[in-house]
């Protein structure tokens, strides 16, 4: 058999909703947001021999909550959590 993988855009997902997804998406967001503020007060100095992989992991965990902030944001959800409705 030589059936061709679909690509991930095009993958036709049966049980995630959009708000699974959404979630999912939230948690993974936090997990990283959590991650580069452990990274923003754990700098060290530029003399420091594990500095750029410091930098590496920052920048590199930054990248990627911008990706799924698009996704996020693509998908409908919003960042209005701490605003109690009347």
């Amino acid at each position: 058999m030589s059936e061709e993988e679909p690509k991930s855009q095009e993958f036709e997902f049966m049980i995630l909703t959009k708000e699974a997804k959404l979630s999912l998406l939230y948690q993974m967001m936090q997990d990283l947001e959590t991650d580069i503020y452990g990274y923003t007060i754990q700098e060290p100095m530029e003399e420091d021999p594990n500095y750029l992989e410091w930098e590496y992991n920052l920048k590199s965990a930054q990248k990627e909550l911008l990706r799924l902030r698009k996704l996020f944001e693509e998908l409908g959800g919003n960042y209005n959590f701490n605003k109690v409705s009347n």
